[in-house]
């Protein structure tokens, strides 16, 4: 888990240092345009990691409060659903 978050900040930093350059250059949109891609994009990563930790936090209190036991969160499945759907964003922003 540890080498995960590892690159998921370095991934993080490099594409916030860079990721408007590039599409200015690489995909060819204004400076306006690419700025406003950037930010969306940063919005939705502090949105969803907000709520995937709070989904984190209270997920075993509200299985026990619904009446379905003690259900651990497992954070494997949102490892290997949130990957796929970041690569995806990355490449849907850029077409």
């Amino acid at each position: 888990m540890f080498v995960v978050n590892l690159f998921d900040f370095m991934s993080y930093g490099i594409l916030s240092i860079y990721y408007a350059s590039y599409m200015q250059v690489a995909v060819r949109v204004s400076p306006a345009k690419a700025t406003m891609i950037d930010n969306t994009i940063r919005i939705v990563f502090q949105v969803t990691a907000i709520v995937m930790g709070l989904l984190m936090r209270f997920w075993t209190p509200l299985c026990l409060r619904f009446g379905l036991g003690k259900r651990l969160f497992h954070t494997r499945w949102a490892i290997w659903i949130g990957i796929p759907i970041g690569m995806l964003s990355m490449g849907l922003s850029e077409s």
